[in-house]
């Protein structure tokens, strides 16, 4: 049963990586956001998760802004409790991660993985460890500007995305690199529980391993607005087919006082 919190971190990390390097307008996102999805796995109600943006912080020698997934496992899954937390580390200054924090609680399954990357030397030092055994420390050499997973998904998100173009980002899971590609498909209209929403259709191609391996492309529903929310998910991995949909959303403070900029001129 340990895969069930895989899929909830998975699919909400997933999710969350369709996103990062700041827009012209200064970006997507900002402190203050925070969005709610509900996860169906094989078309069962699975958990629930949560994406926060934090107040800036200072960490490994930078001003960050703590971006915080949580997924948990639903009521009905009494049988095994899932309580996951990753959190990167993002460096809004130069657009990218500087490293991150996975806390996983699984039923009785207990672990940790930290990554600190050192971006001068294109390395990163990653920190593992299981409950009740000793903290394993490794450093690899990682491709230049990688993104931890839910930093890649904050990146593209903050690009100026446009329908029939190609976008490729570096990222490193801590045991190994590969390269995120996206696809803008379309646009589409979806009706959300944020209201009936215009949405860009994005397919993204991952080389996940294990459990988390594709069987089809990703497809992520982001809005079309200047905030590219992730509103919809839809994954078929070895393991099923994963569904996630947004239930609420609340935006940052610079998005929010930009959307004041903009009624009050209007």
């Amino acid at each position: 049963m340990k895969r069930l919190g895989t899929i909830l971190a998975g699919a909400i990390l997933a999710l969350s990586a369709a996103r990062a390097y700041a827009g012209e307008d200064g970006g997507a996102f900002a402190p203050g956001e925070q969005a709610t999805y509900k996860v169906q796995f094989l078309g069962i109600p699975a958990g629930d998760a949560k994406i926060s943006v934090e107040p800036e912080t200072q960490q490994n020698g930078a001003k960050v802004w703590p971006i915080v997934t949580e997924a948990k496992s639903a009521r009905t899954l009494f049988f095994f409790k899932v309580r996951d937390r990753f959190v990167t580390l993002w460096d809004n200054l130069h657009h990218r991660s500087v490293g991150s924090e996975l806390y996983a609680s699984e039923g009785s399954y207990h672990w940790q993985q930290q990554i600190q990357f050192d971006h001068s030397t294109n390395s990163a030092v990653v920190s593992k460890q299981v409950m009740g055994s000793p903290v394993e420390q490794t450093t690899m050499e990682v491709p230049k500007g990688s993104f931890d997973v839910a930093a890649a998904a904050f990146a593209l998100r903050n690009r100026s995305l446009e329908v029939g173009h190609h976008y490729e980002l570096p990222l490193f899971t801590g045991a190994k690199s590969f390269t995120l590609r996206a696809d803008v498909l379309g646009r589409e209209v979806l009706n959300t529980a944020i209201g009936r929403r215009e949405v860009l259709r994005i397919r993204a191609q991952t080389e996940f391993s294990g459990k988390l391996q594709s069987k089809r492309d990703i497809i992520v529903f982001l809005t079309a607005d200047s905030a590219h929310v992730p509103v919809r998910f839809e994954a078929e991995f070895l393991i099923g087919r994963i569904i996630a949909n947004i239930t609420g959303y609340q935006g940052g403070t610079t998005l929010a006082s930009a959307s004041g900029a903009r009624a009050n001129h209007g």
